[in-house]
């Protein structure tokens, strides 16, 4: 069970870039389940401390921060679509966005993920949605 929720229904034993692979089909997801905010927030925490006890399960099977658990992906793209208008633009940037806080660990993004466990391996991806979501905020509101 634990295998099967934290690499997201096997997305995370993708040959090429399944973190990548698994942010572009939560986008796809938010994108076509068009949940109201509300429900969005209560599955994204939900998620969360699904994904640290997958996380946990999981480290133990394979490696810290292994690169089949992709949970974590989910709930960071998630993250960084709240409140973010249903255009493919903006999903486009967020996704974007994302994979780059994500992949260069930028901006305490990296102390985050240093936290123990499932904590850790799910921790960056938030600051790395939160930051991806601030960014497109501000581009929404300036223009």
């Amino acid at each position: 069970m634990h295998q099967l929720f934290g690499t997201f229904f096997g997305l995370g034993f993708s040959k090429f870039a399944p973190g990548t692979v698994a942010s572009v089909v939560a986008c796809l997801l938010f994108y076509f389940l068009k949940m109201p905010i509300w429900l969005s927030l209560i599955v994204i925490i939900v998620l969360f401390f699904l994904g640290i006890q997958s996380a946990n399960h999981l480290e133990k099977e394979f490696e810290k921060d292994a690169s089949c658990i992709v949970i974590d992906e989910l709930v960071g793209m998630w993250i960084a679509l709240l409140f973010v208008p249903f255009d493919w633009r903006y999903f486009l940037a967020a996704l974007v966005l994302f994979r780059i806080f994500d992949i260069s660990k930028i901006l305490y993004i990296n102390r985050a993920e240093r936290l123990q466990g499932g904590l850790g391996v799910m921790a960056d991806d938030v600051l790395a949605g939160i930051y991806s979501n601030l960014l497109i905020q501000c581009f929404i509101w300036y223009n």
